[in-house]
């Protein structure tokens, strides 16, 4: 009902505004309030209808008041991935990479497919690190996204993961 409302009072707001500048732009007075009307008529139709028919907002990613904490993903550009393997990244897992010869505590972000798709950073992976060490399950689930982004022309990958707040607070994951 709260985004109907929203939507409502958008409209209103944007039929306002659309009315003072049709009137300003010389439009004859019997068309100024029939043109924005039949616009905004329209836009609430589709926002409705995308609410009605399952079309969901997009998951907000962090608030001030968030019950996860958020973390950078680096080293993207160093997996052996498509960019569509990396792009569809929207969630999996933490798990410790034992084998990583830059980073004895190097903690690895893996998708739902089991492929390391990045690392989360020093000196943030140490307290996951020990989290993982604890946990009896090995993992952490994690919710996420991977976008490019171009850096002075250049390809760049930009990632992040969401943790839990209750891993932090001594509630293992199993």
């Amino acid at each position: 009902m709260d985004k109907l409302l929203s939507y409502l009072l958008v409209g209103i707001i944007g039929y306002v505004v659309v009315v003072a500048l049709l009137n300003t732009l010389g439009i004859p007075e019997g068309w100024s309030w029939a043109i924005p009307a039949i616009i905004i008529l329209l836009l609430v139709l589709v926002f409705f209808a995308l609410h009605k028919y399952g079309i969901q907002d997009a998951p907000e990613l962090n608030t001030d008041n968030s019950e996860e904490v958020e973390y950078h993903i680096v080293g993207m550009k160093y997996r052996k991935l498509t960019d569509d393997e990396l792009e569809s990244f929207s969630g999996g897992y933490l798990m410790i990479d034992p084998d990583n010869q830059y980073d004895s505590e190097a903690v690895g972000v893996y998708n739902f497919d089991e492929k390391c798709v990045g690392y989360i950073p020093r000196p943030y992976n140490v307290e996951l690190f020990t989290i993982l060490q604890q946990s009896s399950a090995g993992t952490l689930p994690v919710r996420g996204w991977i976008d490019k982004s171009y850096d002075y022309g250049k390809k760049a990958w930009v990632g992040r993961v969401y943790v839990k707040k209750k891993y932090f607070n001594n509630q293992e994951y199993n």
